[in-house]
């Protein structure tokens, strides 16, 4: 069942994530507040073929790259801590990070990489750790990433799977890094070493250094296009397969994530900053995007452990006292039930995060317990690489009454139970394959194909609302002067250049003009709210 579902996630992996919403009650990207809050949503939807949504309104998801998005309000908090290590106390600012990025970037492009190579990235959690992958996605690279304690062989058939042209490690693994990339017999353009200089390698720190001259400002970018990342699924059923997420996908689960609804962590201000203690790998997608990028896109301290060890996990908890608490079911039980661990350690922690796999009743009751003191909220989630990673998360409003449970689905996400034999939906407490959906197509490509039709002068597309499907694709088109053309002109033209799942079910409709703002967007809101007779 796993191996359909990833095959059905797959051949959508672009899809995955939601299309642009305009929603009004969101503030716009880059000015006052970047984080969607929308609060006082209902409970989840379950519409008559028993597909279940969030039930609360569609939230805005700026169109730009990773890196832009993560490091938009960074003039708010530049002086704040953004990364610390919490083994060696090395701790860079977010204006330090940001700038780092930049001239990461830069120095990237004039060694040799172009825009749409692969790096791979073979590291712990290292506070240098954010510089390099976002300084890639500044350059235009793809990044894969690459837990360390895979050994040559494993490491060599990422290598040559994912095509890698560059590698980002520390000291410690450039023998296993060059063991691999001997054994792919590949030779790479660079080998960057984060730490103590090594022979035919780059220092990060010398990188970093660069003076930004080649840093691409002004270069025309698509995020819904650009792969962001290219992490590999953990290879359960088969061998690890790799992941395309754009940054468009990256960016709107963090959009979708940080609603209030279902999340607890809060933008940085003069007077309070989130604390994340961290000791979740950054190379899995939940550590990387859910926690790390979604922490610094509103200002947390992230302090990172390289690995797990007991007693520096402990002594990580007794010096920062963190905010909030992320864990996986063999982390929580170490926190509930180490006798090491004070409860001044814990004082300030009031939310409790545990994924990766189901908690169980005991190991939730034992937690409450354990926290009684403070009463922080405990949830649970669920998602996967596939889907950047979060798909489900129990709402901060569930109180205890849901614990165990991996909550609804977060805002622009439908999921279904589907039986394997029929594809029928099925209703409660049945067992089949879970379908996961987000709207089907970026306008934009559907847009591009129809503008190159000859009777087309201009055209819009937007998702409308369908029972069975969730949404469809609907054309709104004004054909060019003193010349005919009919709606099966254009359902001709597009049925054969894209998938089924892209044609436009939702309808071709015929008009004057297509509405836009005065620096010519197109306002999908007000095409939107015509369809619905808003």
């Amino acid at each position: 069942m796993e191996s359909q579902f990833r095959c059905f996630l797959r051949r959508f992996s672009k899809s995955v994530s939601p299309c642009q919403s305009q929603h009004q009650s969101v503030r716009p990207y880059g000015q006052q507040q970047l984080k969607p809050v929308i609060s006082g949503a209902t409970s989840s939807v379950i519409s008559p073929n028993h597909i279940v949504e969030s039930g609360i309104p569609e939230v805005y998801i700026p169109d730009v790259t990773l890196d832009e998005y993560i490091w938009a309000n960074v003039d708010k908090w530049s002086d704040k801590i953004a990364m610390e290590c919490g083994l060696s106390g090395r701790k860079y600012t977010y204006g330090q990070c940001r700038l780092m990025t930049r001239r990461f970037a830069s120095a990237l492009l004039k060694s040799g990489m172009k825009p749409g190579d692969v790096i791979a990235m073979v590291l712990p959690n290292v506070p240098e750790f954010p510089v390099a992958f976002l300084g890639a996605n500044a350059a235009g690279l793809s990044v894969t990433l690459i837990n360390p304690l895979y050994t040559p062989d494993e490491i060599s058939k990422q290598l040559l799977d994912a095509e890698v042209k560059a590698v980002v490690t520390i000291s410690m693994f450039v023998p296993l890094v060059k063991a691999a990339s001997a054994s792919a017999q590949i030779s790479l353009k660079n080998l960057i070493v984060i730490g103590e200089a090594e022979e035919g390698c780059h220092t990060f720190m010398s990188m970093v250094k660069d003076d930004g001259s080649a840093y691409p400002k002004h270069a025309r970018r698509d995020p819904k296009e650009e792969i962001a990342a290219l992490p590999y699924s953990s290879g359960t059923t088969g061998k690890p397969k790799g992941v395309m997420l754009s940054h468009y996908n990256m960016v709107a689960n963090i959009c979708e994530g940080v609603v209030s609804d279902w999340c607890n962590f809060h933008e940085t201000t003069y007077d309070f900053q989130e604390v994340f203690g961290v000791v979740l790998p950054f190379f899995h997608i939940y550590s990387l995007n859910a926690i790390l990028l979604g922490g610094l896109s509103v200002g947390a301290k992230v302090v990172c452990l390289p690995k797990f060890d007991p007693d520096m996990y402990i002594k990580m908890l007794a010096d920062y006292k963190p905010t909030f608490l992320h864990t996986v079911p063999p982390l929580l039980g170490f926190v509930a039930t180490n006798p090491e661990i004070k409860n001044k350690y814990l004082e300030r922690a009031h939310t409790i995060i545990c994924g990766g796999a189901p908690a169980g009743r005991v190991l939730i009751e034992k937690t409450l317990e354990r926290f009684s003191f403070s009463n922080p909220l405990f949830q649970e989630g669920f998602g996967m690489t596939e889907t950047s990673p979060v798909v489900c998360m129990l709402k901060t409003t569930s109180g205890i009454s849901k614990l165990g449970s991996c909550g609804t689905p977060i805002p622009m996400t439908q999921v279904a139970v589907v039986d394997i034999g029929t594809g029928e939906s099925l209703g409660p407490n049945k067992t089949g394959e879970l379908y996961i959906r987000g709207p089907q197509v970026a306008p934009s490509e559907l847009e591009d194909l129809l503008r190159k039709h000859p009777k087309v002068l201009d055209c819009a597309v937007i998702g409308v609302p369908d029972e069975a499907s969730g949404e469809l694709p609907r054309a709104y088109i004004v054909g060019r002067p003193n010349v005919s053309i009919s709606e099966t002109d254009i359902h001709s033209y597009v049925e054969d250049k894209v998938a089924a799942y892209k044609q436009l079910k939702g309808g071709v409709h015929f008009v004057e003009s297509i509405p836009k703002n005065p620096s010519g967007k197109i306002l999908r809101k007000d095409l939107k709210a015509a369809a619905l007779g808003l």
